[in-house]
């Protein structure tokens, strides 16, 4: 199991970067790869990425308890 672990720009949770390729929870926008928690995430990322890149470094990250906190 892969020890990567990045941040879903939607919810703002670890991803496991390796399990997002292998699901297809991927999307590229500017230039670059963003890896989502569950399809929901990479849904409402594709619908408006600019929402979710804006400030991305000022988000705190989700206090939940990994995975989809309940954004889908």
């Amino acid at each position: 199991m892969s020890e990567d672990k990045t941040m879903c720009p939607v919810m703002k949770s670890p991803v496991d970067t390796e399990k997002a390729v292998e699901s297809g929870l991927t999307s590229e926008y500017d230039g670059r790869v963003f890896y989502f928690c569950c399809p929901g995430c990479k849904v409402k990322f594709d619908e408006d990425s600019e929402k979710y890149i804006s400030g991305l470094s000022d988000e705190k990250p989700h206090s939940g308890g990994g995975g989809c906190g309940g954004c889908c």
